[in-house]
């Protein structure tokens, strides 16, 4: 034992006889440390293929992740995936009229594997073109309250709108934060880790109040997740965990798988603190 500790173990020992020949019951807790969940997200934009749901759906069950967030999703596709899990909350919200074929809609899906009674939320975007994005969500639980949320921003911004789009998507968002609620925002940007419109979702050299699952402590990073026609990678696609809940250390990286889609399926695991 070194010299130092022997003292003040020594000297710890003589303030408890003190306490205790005067008669008093010392009582010493320790320091509180909040609780941490490991919290596992399967987001994916499945380009209008049932393949790639199927699989983002096996990914999920496999793993235990908690949340799916999906965009391109047929509404034919959308009716079958609801039929096949029951047990599970399923918010599906329009974002473009026809958008699979005549009577087929596409839209954008967030899920909870944890209970069919989550509450469906589902909030306009700025619309672009001929889309009404919305940021569709569920929510659940207590201590804390939880939102999972899917959005799939406009792909090309002759209108400058995006930016305007992750706006709407961070002033959504912030009472929640506010309220202390943990926050995923997972979804098809359209946008890379730099650009000025990813400053407001961004807490890193930026506005916005989320860690990313692939940032590192010092730098919006991560691998490509998606190909464009020409067959560059991009990254475009991200999962958000609220600040509030996940420091910028707690995001544990994305996994990427290739599917059907011109999309990689991300799997996201990042600690979130509880209680």
């Amino acid at each position: 034992m070194s010299t130092a500790m022997s003292a003040r173990r020594t000297a710890a020992g003589l303030a408890a006889g003190l306490i205790a020949a005067a008669g008093l019951t010392a009582s010493v807790a320790a320091p509180a440390q909040a609780a941490e969940q490991r919290v596992k997200i399967v987001q994916h934009n499945v380009e209008k293929k049932w393949a790639p749901i199927a699989l983002a759906v096996q990914q999920a069950k496999t793993i235990g992740a908690q949340g799916i967030t999906l965009r391109e999703v047929c509404q034919s596709d959308k009716n079958t995936l609801i039929a096949q899990n029951p047990a599970w909350t399923i918010n599906y919200k329009l974002s473009k009229a026809d958008g699979c074929g005549t009577n087929n809609d596409v839209g954008t899906v967030a899920i909870w594997t944890g209970g069919a009674n989550g509450a469906k939320e589902s909030y306009d975007l700025p619309k672009d073109g001929t889309r009404n994005p919305r940021l569709t969500c569920v929510k659940y639980g207590s201590s804390p309250v939880r939102h999972i949320c899917s959005a799939h921003l406009v792909s090309k911004d002759t209108e400058n709108v995006r930016a305007k789009q992750t706006a709407r998507i961070a002033s959504i968002t912030s009472g929640w934060i506010t309220n202390n609620h943990a926050v995923v925002v997972a979804g098809d940007f359209n946008a890379s880790p730099g650009k000025p419109e990813m400053d407001s979702m961004y807490a890193l050299n930026g506005r916005g109040r989320f860690t990313e699952g692939d940032q590192t402590a010092t730098a919006r990073a991560g691998d490509w997740t998606a190909t464009s026609k020409d067959g560059n990678h991009r990254k475009i696609d991200y999962v958000f965990f609220s600040r509030n809940r996940t420091g910028f250390g707690d995001a544990k990286g994305i996994q990427t798988i290739s599917t059907d889609s011109d999309h990689e399926l991300l799997i996201a695991r990042a600690d979130v603190r509880v209680g």
